[in-house]
C-alpha cells in the first residue's frame, strides 16, 4: 500500500513539474488545464510539445478527450508540422516572387532614371553650347557694327571738314559764269558725224561707238540739269550748286549725276554740302546721305 501511494505521489510530482515548465514557456491557461487532466506523463509531454509547436487548442483538447496514444499524438504533431511547412513554403515562394518583381521594377526604374538624367544632361550641354555660339555671334556683329559706326563717324567728320574748307564766292562774281554755263547747257548738242567704218576696222568702229555713247551721256546730263534747275529752287541756290559742283573739275561725272539726283529729290543744297566732296566715292556719299536723312 505504501508502494502504491509512492507511485501516485511520483505521478503528481511529475505532473506538477511538467505544468510548471509549461507555465514558464508561456503556455495558454486552457492548454494547462488540458495537460493537468492527462494521466500518462508521456502523453502529457507530447501534448505540451504540440502546444509549443503551435497546434490549435481544440485539436489538443480532441486528442486529450479521445485518449489518443503517444503514437497518435506524435502523428498528429507531424501532420501539423507538415501543414505549417507547406504553408510556409507557399508563403516563401510568394515572398520570393514579390522580391523578384520589386528588384525588376527597381532595376527598370534605375535604368529609366539614368536614361533621363543622361538625356537631360546632354540636352543642357547642347543648349548651353548653342547659347554660347549665339552670344559669340552677337558679340561679333556688335563689334562689326561698332567699327562701321566709327568709320562712318570718321568719314562724316572728314566730309564736314572738307566742306567747311570751301568758301562761298560772292554772287556778283559768279553770276556771269553761271549764266554762261546755263546757256551752254541749253544749246542743242550736235551729234558728231561718224562715217561708216570699213568692214574689219574694229578700232575705228569702237571709237565711233564711244563718241555716240558720250553724246548720249552729255545729252541726258544736260536734260537732267535743266530739269533740276527749272524747279522751285532759288536762283542763288542754283548758282551755288552750279558753281560748286557742276563746274568743279575735281568731281567725276558719276559724282555729279548723284548730286543732281539729290537735288531732284528735294534735298537742300546746305544738306548736300554735308556729304558732297571730290575725294569721296559715290557709295560713301550715298551712305552719308542716308545718315543725313535720318538726322
Amino acid at each position: 500500500m505504501a508502494e502504491e501511494i509512492s507511485r501516485e505521489q511520483q505521478k503528481d510530482i511529475v505532473r506538477q513539474r511538467q505544468i510548471e515548465i509549461a507555465k514558464s514557456m508561456k503556455v495558454k491557461p486552457d492548454i494547462l488545464d488540458i495537460l493537468n487532466k492527462v494521466e500518462e506523463w508521456q502523453n502529457r509531454e507530447w501534448l505540451y510539445i504540440c502546444a509549443l509547436d503551435g497546434m490549435p487548442t481544440e485539436q489538443i483538447r480532441t486528442l486529450q478527450e479521445s485518449k489518443a496514444t503517444t503514437g497518435q499524438i506524435r502523428k498528429a504533431r507531424m501532420d501539423h508540422l507538415q501543414n505549417i511547412c507547406v504553408k510556409t513554403d507557399l508563403l516563401q515562394k510568394n515572398v520570393e516572387s514579390l522580391q523578384k518583381e520589386v528588384r525588376e521594377v527597381c532595376r527598370e526604374s534605375r535604368e529609366a532614371r539614368n536614361a533621363i538624367e543622361n538625356g537631360l544632361e546632354e540636352a543642357m550641354k547642347k543648349q548651353a553650347q548653342a547659347q554660347e555660339e549665339t552670344i559669340l555671334a552677337k558679340d561679333q556683329v556688335i563689334a562689326m557694327l561698332h567699327v562701321q559706326v566709327e568709320d562712318l563717324k570718321r568719314q562724316l567728320k572728314e566730309c564736314r571738314e572738307m566742306v567747311g574748307s570751301y568758301s562761298l564766292t560772292d554772287e556778283t562774281n559768279i553770276e556771269q559764269p553761271v549764266l554762261k554755263k546755263v546757256r551752254d547747257i541749253e544749246q542743242p548738242l550736235s551729234v558728231p558725224e561718224v562715217s561708216d567704218p570699213p568692214r574689219g576696222d574694229a578700232e575705228r568702229n569702237e571709237s565711233a561707238s564711244r563718241k555716240e555713247r558720250e553724246y548720249l551721256r552729255q545729252k541726258n546730263s544736260g536734260n537732267r540739269f535743266i530739269k533740276a534747275i527749272m524747279g522751285t529752287r532759288k536762283d542763288t541756290d542754283i548758282r551755288r550748286f552750279i558753281e560748286k559742283y557742276i563746274k568743279d573739275d575735281k568731281l567725276s561725272d558719276e559724282q555729279k549725276d548723284f548730286l543732281l539726283d539729290c537735288l531732284e529729290e528735294g534735298i537742300e543744297i546746305k544738306d548736300i554740302e554735308k556729304f558732297a566732296a571730290p575725294g569721296l566715292p559715290v557709295k560713301v556719299m550715298q551712305r552719308l546721305k542716308r545718315l543725313q536723312i535720318k538726322e
